[in-house]
Formats: structure tokens, sequence, C-alpha cells
């Protein structure tokens, strides 16, 4: 859970309250709670890396799409599984200021028609097998 106020004493007030309803329910706020300002660092949270005025995903997930592509691409032939996970992350993609990594890491290598193609031809494979039993 991540709260953002103007004031540092109102976030403690409001942390003293949600501590008081977590007791009732039988539960307890981890340890290691931290408060920061945002201004200086990004909020590192659920994927992403939030700042003041735009928005990225972690590096690591970066790494991780940009990879993918690549071998992807070098294997000439895209799977259900690959072509799953390339619309997966074009959606993380969506969510964030990413378009000179789209351009440049992602569209020379991965066709999303083909890959939306690929899940649904799988998907009515699967349905018809269904339909048989």
């Amino acid at each position: 859970m991540i709260l953002f106020h103007r004031n540092k004493k109102e976030l403690h007030k409001i942390k003293d309250k949600v501590e008081e309803y977590l007791q009732k329910e039988h539960l307890k706020l981890k340890e290691n709670w931290i408060l920061f300002k945002v201004d200086s660092r990004p909020v590192d949270f659920i994927g992403y890396r939030f700042y003041r005025g735009y928005t990225t995903l972690r590096r690591g997930n970066f790494l991780r799409i940009k990879r993918r592509a690549k071998r992807i691409y070098k294997k000439g032939k895209i799977n259900y599984k690959d072509a799953s996970a390339m619309i997966s992350y074009n959606g993380w993609l969506k969510h964030c200021n990413s378009y000179r990594f789209k351009e440049k890491y992602f569209k020379p290598y991965i066709d999303l028609e083909k890959c939306k193609g690929v899940v649904k031809h799988e998907s009515t494979k699967q349905c018809k097998t269904r339909k048989k039993f």
C-alpha cells in the first residue's frame, strides 16, 4: 500500500488510523514501513517506477522484454506462449512512457498483429477440442 500526502504529520495520523483498523482485523503493518519524499526519487511499485511527471518500467522488465523480442525474432517463428507474452508486454508498455523503447526494441522485432493471430488461432483450436468432449 502506498499513501501520498503533502504533509508529513497527516501521513503519520493516517498510518495510525490504518494500524488501528488492521488491529481490529487481527492484522498488523509490516515493521519496515518507510516515509520519504517523492520529489527526490521515484516510487518503485508493481513493476513501474513512478516519477513526478512520468512513469517508466523497471529496468529489469525493459531488459526482459528486449531480450525476448530479439530471441523470438531470431527463431523466425512465433509460438503461442511467446505471442501471449509479447501481447502482455505490449500492455505493460502502453501504461508508461516508453515510446522510444517500443520504436527501437519492440516494433522492429515483433509484429503484434501476427501475435494476435497466433493467439486467436490457438484459442479457436482449443474451443473446437472442448466441444468434441
